[in-house]
């Protein structure tokens, strides 16, 4: 039977989220979360350009220009240890970049990573925001914070939110980890976001070339995290070179990101790139 792919998928999240023609989407998403209007929003490139060879590869999932401010997105379909530290660094790399392009360090620019996030078990909060500030709670920082939502807790218990504009976003949210048959489920003509979100999502697992694309890179990579561990396990994980350099050249063919293939494969930062200008 086919897998069916929500939008747990991150490239089915990017796909909607990320598309010009689904904007109004996102809009809407973000004005719940914002809790307020938002006027002008636009699709910045994911992908983070490196300074110098040796940095690894920063692709992020989402990332919004928004009334002037700065908004990114991420959906992460787990919760391993070191999610965390991966999001906020990429989420830095993005700060660090306008203030390369910017005359000072002065920045009135609020600057906003939203995290949903699967797996992070049973939680107190239905949403946390993150600050950076000292044990007394005076801030170092006013205009940059971190908002995750507890993506499982969300899914059981949105009706629990304490106003109505919490309730939507909530039940909105709920919705991203259903498979086909309950989202045709779903009432129609009584919301436009959700009546817009479940047929962009029927529509991407109905283009076979999209599905071949998410799927292949999903195999792919839960075949190499398998190799990775019996490598490991059996002490052999440096394996044949050329087989390495062949799962490498699959992986970029994916578009894996190259710490991720040089974490798999054992090749180095710099080999992997040689094989990607190759």
């Amino acid at each position: 039977m086919k897998n069916f792919l929500n939008a747990r998928y991150d490239k089915v999240f990017k796909a909607i989220f990320g598309d010009e023609e689904n904007l109004d989407l996102t809009k809407r998403l973000l004005e719940l979360i914002l809790h307020k209007k938002v006027e002008n929003i636009k699709v910045r490139n994911s992908e983070q350009i490196k300074r110098y060879v040796y940095e690894r590869g920063k692709i992020v999932d989402l990332i919004f220009d928004v009334d002037g401010n700065v908004v990114q997105m991420e959906m992460n379909n787990g919760y391993p240890t070191w999610l965390h530290f991966r999001n906020f660094n990429f989420f830095t790399v993005i700060i660090n970049k306008d203030a390369r392009k910017g005359s000072s360090y002065e920045s009135k620019k609020i600057y906003l990573l939203i995290d949903f996030t699967y797996g992070l078990g049973s939680t107190k909060s239905l949403e946390t925001e993150y600050k950076l500030q000292s044990s007394d709670h005076k801030e170092y920082l006013s205009n940059v914070s971190i908002l995750e939502f507890s993506m499982d807790e969300i899914g059981r218990l949105w009706y629990t939110a304490s106003d109505e504009d919490a309730r939507t976003l909530f039940r909105y949210l709920s919705i991203f980890d259903m498979d086909e048959a309950e989202l045709n489920a779903l009432p129609r003509g009584e919301d436009e976001f959700m009546d817009k979100f479940r047929d962009k999502v029927i529509e991407l697992n109905q283009d076979e070339e999209f599905v071949r694309f998410a799927t292949d890179e999903e195999d792919m990579q839960m075949m190499l995290n398998s190799e990775h561990t019996v490598g490991h396990d059996e002490g052999l994980i440096e394996g044949r070179k050329e087989e390495r350099i062949e799962i490498a050249k699959s992986m970029l063919e994916k578009e894996c990101d190259i710490s991720l293939i040089s974490e798999v494969t054992g090749l180095s930062i710099e080999e992997i790139e040689k094989l990607k200008e190759a």
